[in-house]
């Protein structure tokens, strides 16, 4: 399913385009899709 990657950058700028203050519900969504780097470490944003 390595076609269904998507860059996570891409998904973010995607999202942003629509809406700015999508862009943490984006990062949230994108950290529940991969559950082994569940906020190893948070990213100031």
């Amino acid at each position: 399913m390595k076609e269904e990657e998507i860059s996570l950058n891409d998904f973010i700028k995607v999202i942003s385009l629509h809406n700015t203050s999508s862009e943490i519900d984006a990062l949230q969504f994108l950290t529940s899709l991969n559950p082994k780097k569940n906020s190893s470490h948070k990213d100031p944003i």
